[in-house]
């Protein structure tokens, strides 16, 4: 997609990441899809996140209503598993997604 590693096209696809948001009711799929092309972007430009970063990033670009959920999940953790918390979210989609 980017041609070279000029700071210019870092400084863009850190933009892009960090102005990621879900919409409410929007596709869980499709946003972690964005979210993970995002960062694979980045990684090509040699910018690297940790595991706890890329998950703190995901959970804050989740729509307002899942403000609860986020807190239930950290509560009382010390770090946060990127792949933990993607589970997690799916999981707890797909239980809303049963109960209406």
């Amino acid at each position: 997609m980017f041609a070279g590693k000029s700071l210019f096209n870092k400084l863009f696809l850190k933009e892009e990441l960090l102005h990621l948001r879900m919409e409410e009711r929007g596709n869980l799929m499709e946003h972690l899809s964005s979210f993970n092309r995002c960062v694979a972007d980045l990684q090509r430009m040699e910018v690297n996140y940790s595991t706890e970063d890329k998950a703190l990033m995901l959970l804050t670009s989740l729509p307002p209503s899942c403000k609860h959920f986020r807190t239930t999940l950290m509560f009382g953790k010390v770090t946060l598993d990127f792949e933990s918390v993607v589970q997690d979210i799916m999981s707890h989609q797909r239980i809303n997604q049963r109960s209406g």
